[in-house]
């Protein structure tokens, strides 16, 4: 699961998404996943931080979390707490015969 933050001021000319969740990694059993980028943008950077438990993977995430709301960020109201995933295939009609 993913919680996405959004920052929006079209006065500063900003419009920025981050995203933190905690997932396994090939290397690891838990780790803190960060994503950042523009909105609207196809490109956007991800880091991983590995950590030694769930629990210190909790910590890590609710630290940036809060780092990222005192510069204003808030939780997209749209994908907020929801899972993120990919793009769902469109419904193609099937032959019955």
């Amino acid at each position: 699961m993913m919680i996405v933050l959004i920052r929006h001021d079209p006065a500063e000319n900003v419009n920025r998404w981050y995203a933190v969740g905690i997932q396994p990694t090939l290397f690891c059993q838990h780790a803190v996943l960060c994503g950042w980028g523009r909105r609207g943008s196809a490109y956007g950077r991800w880091r991983i931080l590995p950590a030694e438990n769930r629990a210190q993977a909790g910590e890590m995430a609710k630290a940036i979390l809060a780092a990222k709301m005192k510069k204003g960020y808030q939780v997209d109201g749209n994908l907020g707490e929801a899972p993120v995933t990919g793009p769902q295939p469109k419904s193609v009609g099937v032959r019955k015969s």
